[in-house]
């Protein structure tokens, strides 16, 4: 099945009882007709590999958003080919057919609650198989193809679906999805360290305020961005035997929690105003400012690293193009976007990202800007670097939705102030 679903992506199936016979892709075809989704959620217990796997490989069809109105009340897994055990039948005898037909519409299994519980496996402890690791893995994949899936349906102004991106994460929310992130954070385990990506709250103000003020995230978000802490990853390999391939492994694992933590933070700025509750802004800013401005010594310093890796990157690609094609370069839009995807890969949505924040500091405190500059002077560079980053960035932005022209004008602002 796992293979068909990801070999078979042009052949479409009919939907039967609708009026248009409607042709949709097979996950969709399978989420409308069977239960089968219900039935891997109820293996998560089990830490059934396969079945984890499958589950993944289906929540990362974003077609199927369109399709489930609300994941905490997915229909329980039903099957005419699987018997009931003997004490469940004798007990359904007893009962009306009436009350039996009840039960089994009503009978319903929260997604998002069963995978937090599978990852709260390992909120203490580090996996210590590559079977456990690919499981918890698997389960940090699903929660955030959940998200972000339902985010992007949510942006989508011809959506049909009733389930929105507040709703999903209010549902996250409530099932105390980031306390569970930041308790395997503070444990500084290898779930913490995959868990950052939950932490993304893309257009979403409440879970943002919430992180700043009620849970006091920054607190364990800070650390990892100045790379004083970071949770530990759990590299089941032989240290005396793989010591250079522990070393890169390493080296990967911290470059990817900082640029998750540079993600958090560039969503923490532009979800949060000087309107916020409980002064949100002001403690975002305060944490830049304390201790001699570290954070944004470090912040220039992730500035500068990234501008590097995503100019290298456009450049290594170039290079290869010509010693593909020799002489003779291309520059038609098939290059372009190429060299443009190799940048962005490379780093620049990073350096992007470390603008914005960047700006962020700058035009909300006069400390700030006065020390950035004053930083960039010291590496002879400017303000213009940041300005630049902003620019791209307001260039490969489209305006699709009033979200994305909200953003621009917030970015045009910042052009415009510094």
């Amino acid at each position: 099945l796992e293979m068909i679903m990801q070999q078979d992506d042009d052949t479409y199936y009919s939907i039967k009882n609708t009026k248009n016979d409607k042709k949709v892709t097979l996950p969709v075809w399978l989420i409308q007709q069977t239960t089968l989704l219900s039935w891997l959620v109820q293996q998560l217990p089990t830490q059934h590999g396969p079945s984890i796997q499958l589950m993944a490989l289906f929540l990362q069809q974003s077609d199927i958003y369109d399709y489930i109105s609300d994941w905490t009340k997915l229909q329980l897994y039903s099957s005419i080919l699987v018997d009931d055990d003997k004490e469940e039948e004798e007990d359904d005898e007893k009962q009306p057919p009436s009350k039996k037909k009840e039960e089994d519409t009503t009978k319903t299994i929260d997604v998002i609650e069963n995978l937090l519980q599978a990852l709260s496996i390992f909120r203490k402890r580090q996996p210590t198989t590559t079977y456990e690791l690919e499981f918890l893995e698997n389960i940090v994949l699903c929660l955030a193809s959940l998200l972000t899936y339902t985010r992007s349906s949510s942006n989508d102004d011809n959506n049909n679906t009733s389930t929105t991106n507040k709703d999903v994460n209010r549902q996250f929310m409530d099932a105390q999805g980031i306390e569970l992130v930041l308790r395997c954070i503070r444990e500084k385990i290898h779930a913490g360290g995959i868990g950052l990506v939950l932490l993304e709250f893309n257009n979403n103000p409440p879970a943002c305020e919430a992180f700043i003020t009620q849970l006091q995230g920054l607190k364990y978000l800070f650390p990892i961005f100045t790379g004083r802490s970071f949770p530990k990853p759990a590299f089941l390999t032989d240290k005396n035997k793989n010591k250079n391939k522990n070393k890169q492994q390493r080296k990967e694992w911290i470059e990817k929690l900082e640029q998750h933590t540079i993600t958090i933070l560039y969503h923490l700025s532009q979800n949060i105003t000087r309107q916020s509750p409980l002064d949100c802004l002001e403690r975002l800013i305060c944490k830049f400012l304390e201790n001699d401005c570290e954070k944004i010594d470090r912040l220039i310093q992730l500035l500068l690293k990234y501008d590097t890796k995503a100019r290298k990157a456009e450049y290594i690609y170039y290079r290869y193009q010509e010693d593909d094609n020799g002489d003779d370069t291309n520059n038609d839009d098939g290059t372009t976007y190429a060299a443009l995807a190799a940048n962005l890969e490379g780093g620049g949505t990073i350096f992007q990202y470390c603008s914005i924040l960047c700006a962020f500091c700058s035009i909300h405190s006069k400390t700030a800007h006065k020390h950035i500059l004053e930083t960039l002077k010291l590496h002879q560079s400017g303000i213009s670097l940041v300005k630049t980053g902003i620019q791209e960035l307001l260039q490969q932005t489209d305006d699709d939705n009033a979200i994305n022209k909200k953003k621009k004008d917030i970015w045009q602002t910042y052009l415009n102030q510094l």
